[in-house]
């Protein structure tokens, strides 16, 4: 009898295969990863979008803030974990992404009710600025981070500085109250329909 020695282990080749106890994980060609990562989240955001409008004014705002930067960044850590399942690792993306539109939905309630005017304007464009920024250079670096030390260690790296940003700016994160003018302001703003 001839073995044939390949992927799945020894088997005779007598016509009838025996399983082999070995057994070799099975890798997903990068493009289902990237498909299942990017899908998960794409759905997580739409439903945190439509349900944020309902949900943050209800939540603490500083704290949802925190709480998105946590479970994005916990999302991050997660993926290499799960990515031997399309289906695990849309669940954990989808996750990630239904949180962060509540966090920034917190972080933009705060700046709409706790400034006007030209604060307001500026308190909006530095958010904008930032969260671009960020985005950029993200996608400048992310590429050659992840050529040098791999798309596990890169993603495990991020969500743990995400998990250390939120960790450490929750507690300093000091929003200052509205004036009486300003609080009278938005309530009679309230009041009228």
């Amino acid at each position: 009898m001839i073995e044939n020695v390949g992927r799945l282990g020894a088997q005779r080749t007598t016509g009838r295969r025996r399983p082999s106890t070995r057994r070799v994980p099975v890798e997903e060609p990068p493009g289902l990863l990237i498909s299942a990562g990017m899908t998960g989240y794409g759905m997580g955001s739409l439903a945190g979008a439509l349900l944020a409008p309902v949900l943050v004014p209800r939540l603490p705002a500083l704290a949802t803030m925190a709480t998105g930067w946590v479970v994005l960044g916990v999302a991050f850590m997660a993926i290499p974990a799960v990515a031997s399942s399309l289906v695990l690792l849309g669940c954990v993306a989808a996750l990630g992404g239904f949180s962060m539109p509540l966090g920034i939905g917190a972080l933009n309630r705060l700046i709409s009710t706790r400034t006007d005017g030209a604060d307001r304007r500026a308190a909006f464009a530095a958010e904008s600025l930032v969260h671009d920024g960020a985005v950029s250079i993200g996608l400048l670096a992310g590429g050659a981070i992840i050529g040098i030390v791999g798309a596990e260690a890169t993603l495990v790296a991020a969500g743990a500085a995400q998990i250390l940003v939120a960790l450490l700016a929750g507690p300093r994160l000091r929003v200052r109250r509205p004036s009486s003018r300003l609080l009278r302001r938005y309530m009679a703003d309230d009041l009228r329909f």
